[in-house]
């Protein structure tokens, strides 16, 4: 049979063609293969089981060894009678055993005491990783015989083998007998391999699920294995979604696993048991005191929420519902507080760390109090970091998601290698997760605010107590006592004569030397009726020399302030992750998604946005100066009022009400323009917010038109949201 030429010459390029257009698998990356990492993950979790277990005991040992031993009192005869009489810890007593199944049954009722859905879904999981367990064995039995792969030849190769059987016929060098082709070897033992390891994977989770099934709720080890054991979880189902998933929303790529319904069922299985559980799974309660926990009724359902409803706070839907049916809410229907959240626990475990006395009877050095608060609340500001900086990128999905869509719209898919529905999605799951980290990252740093404010009160409070009351707590004063008697109202007494009847009262000593002097006593009023004028200026004059004094506060004054303002200004700080996290992540990702669309012309935008810069900033320290003004203002009017308060009778009893009311009006009048003046500065820069972005959103767009000479389509429109959010960034 001969062949024609013609065909023969074209199989090269049939062949190349069909190879470029063959799709591959998600390549590995790190190790060999993507499997590999399962046993690994095992590896490093027993490594970190067995740490966690000796680190402890050989640290005790060594701090046992090396500390200095300390010689204990010897007990006399006298003490014999109170040792003996002491109550000593009771020894355990080992339950006798009732046969398996009723050890079982107890068991089972013990963990009932957790909860009944707790402990169903312990055994859900289990079945499934069983199961799981199976299907991995079945799957590396399977891996066996590639064989059959090679067998079926031209059917799923095409072209490649027939030219791999043309060019056989046409002298290519044949393999010798008894020898497999290197690559098919290699990769035959990858697979084989990483099903093992797979296969190892889910026996060990299913051990430490065993494991859960017998331990009592509430333990540290119990703890420990269920954070390892959905992690492990977790991770796994992240490798299978790389390897099944992914390339699902690709046009060039295949899932590595063969498709069929042994290795989608792995996938089904996996995902009940990394993501579906432990999102719905109710939360064990941990007493953050264990020699007091709760009692079962007064524990906060935040503290048993499974996490999907700790998110989406649904454990507060009972709640609202109930406020809605009913006028007025009482007190009792309210949630109990949670025990971490309590003034008692939060006094005992922090104040050690904030009280600066506390520190130096413990021989450490004094410290800044927001380097203080910041150790305190080190763990909420881990979380408000990460949240921060996931809502930064969440947010901006969105815009990328409807340029990649619209750019596929325009081009219709040609170059692009993702499926259009990932951008849906991505408009979708963007604003809603940008939402939830947003969301929580508000709920975390309210928590740090209510906290941060008992503590610093109640570290007020003692401090307070330490304190001695005197006339004047300012150096300034004590070294300047002139500068007090000034500020004092001069006042004159006069002397009330009772003269006989007939002498003449022109005899009186007339002591009405000074207008800003206080009468006591009966005098004439035909003088204050002709200087009432005279007398209301001067005295207004005064009150608006004494609102300017701000110095020589007194310590009730300097109390009062501190706990309405300086501990609120303190906390909101809580912020400044807004500032150093989220602002730079998105900056510089907006600045990146620039230059991808707009070229250099982007880079024109930003000069023009870092020439106005300036503007805002001015606005703003101007705002702030203003602000710190107004803050001294308050404080000089809380402290007058402190201190009229405190000597409300002496001013009854000399009539200074009107000085008084005159002397705080004034100053409440010069902080309410420090206010107006603070609002308009405020107003010029929600002004300048507006209409710097139009600015620069015409320049950019006018260089990328007319200079560059390129069209605006619609997916480059898009991005006047990213430039708006880099002006106000």
């Amino acid at each position: 049979m001969k062949i024609d030429q013609s065909i023969l010459s074209a199989v090269p390029e049939l062949v190349e063609v069909a190879r470029s257009s063959k799709k591959n698998s998600p390549p590995p990356f790190i190790l060999r293969h993507t499997l590999y990492f399962l046993p690994l993950l095992v590896v490093i979790s027993i490594a970190i089981l067995i740490l966690s277990y000796i680190i402890p005991r050989l640290y005790k040992l060594v701090r046992k060894l090396f500390t200095s031993k300390r010689y204990q009192p010897i007990a006399l005869a006298d003490d014999d009678e109170d040792v003996d009489g002491s109550e000593l810890p009771p020894t355990p007593v080992t339950m006798p055993s009732g046969g398996f199944m009723s050890d079982f049954r107890a068991h089972i009722r013990s963990m009932k005491e957790y909860g009944s859905v707790l402990f169903g879904f312990e055994v859900l999981r289990t079945l499934c990783l069983g199961a799981l367990l199976g299907l991995s064995v079945y799957a590396a039995i399977q891996a066996e015989s590639p064989d059959k792969k090679s067998s079926m030849g031209l059917l799923e190769n095409g072209v490649e083998d027939m030219a791999k059987h043309w060019g056989k016929k046409h002298g290519e060098k044949k393999h010798h007998k008894g020898k497999h082709n290197k690559s098919t070897l290699d990769e035959y033992s990858s697979l084989e391999w990483g099903e093992f390891g797979v296969c190892g994977f889910y026996t060990y989770t299913l051990i430490i699920s065993f494991l859960l099934l017998t331990l009592r709720p509430a333990t540290p080890l119990r703890r420990h294995l269920i954070t390892h054991l959905d992690i492990l979880l977790l991770l796994g189902f992240a490798l299978y979604a790389y390897r099944d998933i992914w390339p699902l929303c690709t046009f060039n790529l295949v899932p590595a696993d063969i498709a069929n319904a042994i290795t989608w069922s792995r996938v089904a299985l996996l995902s009940v048991v990394a993501v579906v559980i432990p999102l719905i799974r109710p939360r064990t309660y941990i007493p953050v005191d264990p020699a007091n926990p709760t009692p079962e009724e007064d524990i906060h359902p935040e503290q048993t929420a499974p996490l999907l409803f700790y998110v989406f706070f649904e454990f507060m839907t009972g709640l609202v519902l109930r406020a809605w049916k009913s006028p007025a809410l009482p007190y009792e229907q309210l949630h109990p507080l949670a025990d971490y959240d309590r003034a008692e626990y939060l006094y005992k475990q922090h104040m050690t760390e904030l009280d600066p006395i506390r520190r130096r009877e413990r021989g450490l050095k004094d410290r800044n109090l927001v380097i203080s608060l910041a150790v305190v609340f080190k763990k909420e500001i881990i979380i408000v970091a990460v949240t921060a900086a996931l809502s930064a990128i969440a947010e901006l999905s969105g815009s990328v998601g409807i340029n990649q869509l619209l750019s596929y719209l325009e081009t219709d898919g040609k170059g692009h290698t993702i499926k259009p529905f990932v951008w849906v999605l991505f408009l979708f799951l963007g604003p809603t997760l940008g939402s939830l980290f947003i969301q929580f990252y508000i709920f975390t740093t309210t928590r740090a605010l209510v906290r941060s404010e008992a503590l610093l009160t109640q570290l007020l409070f003692d401090h307070a107590l330490r304190l001695r009351m005197k006339d004047s707590v300012d150096d300034e004063d004590e070294e300047k006592p002139e500068t007090i008697k000034d500020a004092l109202p001069a006042i004159n007494v006069e002397e009330v004569v009772d003269l006989p009847p007939g002498v003449p009262t022109e005899n009186l000593v007339n002591t009405d030397d000074s207008n800003d002097s206080t009468e006591v006593g009966s005098s004439s009023g035909s003088n204050q009726d002709k200087n009432a004028e005279q007398q209301a200026v001067d005295r207004k004059a005064a009150a608006d020399d004494e609102a300017n004094k701000t110095k020589g506060q007194g310590l009730a004054g300097k109390i009062n302030v501190l706990m309405a303002s300086d501990i609120e200004s303190v906390i909101e700080g809580r912020d400044l992750a807004l500032i150093f996290v989220y602002t730079p992540i998105q900056f510089a990702l907006c600045v990146v998604l620039l230059y991808k669309i707009l070229s250099w012309s982007s880079f024109i935008g930003m000069i023009v946005m870092a020439a106005t810069l300036p503007a805002p900033g001015l606005l703003t320290k101007m705002s702030a100066d203003v602000q710190r003004k107004r803050m001294s203002a308050t404080d000089s009017r809380v402290d007058t009022i402190t201190e009229a308060i405190g000597a409300l009778r002496i001013i009854k009893m000399f009539g200074w009400e009107n000085r008084i009311k005159q002397r705080v009006a004034a100053k409440r009048e010069d902080e309410l323009d420090l206010l107006w003046k603070r609002r308009l500065l405020e107003l010029a820069t929600n002004l300048l917010n507006i209409i710097l972005p139009v600015l620069t959103m015409t320049v950019t767009f006018a260089m990328y038109t007319l200079v560059q000479k390129r069209q605006l389509t619609a997916a480059k429109g898009e991005n006047l949201k990213l430039i708006q959010k880099l002006i106000i960034l």
